[in-house]
């Protein structure tokens, strides 16, 4: 093995934007249902469920809000991911060094590569420091490979002048 590509699958980021958009959905229903039983409870006994329908109603709007919230931020930091991904070539790497960004790195320029699980909103990357200081990444979760293989192929590749830090996968 002399060189290994890792690929964009751009489709990966697309169908989890529809998933968002599904559960997002979902959530809305099965809340307005939620309102609508309460209310048909309200309608057949409104003395002694007055008190229950307004908290059931103010809950069910409230998660609905903070829900959508959350939703939208994991959206926009999927696009956000998808602009990262100028071209197919998510990580390529050689002999003589590796191409990330766009950009070749030469293997006494790469100071420490570090795998970063997802985070919240945000897709798993593989983050790039250069000796200079300089910082690329590149969301790896997006490429159908595991961080174990992009490790192996950078220890291998580089003849042990670099390797990729996973211990946050411990966590």
């Amino acid at each position: 093995m002399d060189e290994v590509g890792f690929y964009y699958h751009p489709e990966l980021a697309a169908a989890r934007i529809k998933d968002e958009w599904r559960v997002l959905r979902w959530r809305v229903i099965s809340s307005l249902f939620v309102v609508a039983i309460a209310f048909g409870i309200w309608l057949a006994q409104p003395e002694q469920t007055q008190d229950f329908v307004i908290w059931i109603a103010a809950l069910s709007g409230i998660s609905i809000a903070v829900y959508a919230v959350i939703a939208l931020v994991r959206i926009i930091k999927t696009k956000h991911d998808i602009q990262q991904m100028k071209q197919p070539l998510a990580l390529g790497l050689n002999r003589n060094g590796m191409a990330m960004d766009g950009l070749w790195f030469y293997w006494n320029q790469v100071g420490e590569l570090r795998y970063r699980p997802r985070s919240g909103a945000g897709a798993d990357r593989l983050e790039l420091t250069t000796r200079e200081g300089n910082h690329f990444w590149a969301p790896i979760e997006y490429t159908r490979t595991t961080p174990a293989s992009v490790a192996q192929a950078v220890r291998i590749l580089s003849s042990n002048l670099a390797r990729v830090d996973l211990s946050r996968l411990d966590v």
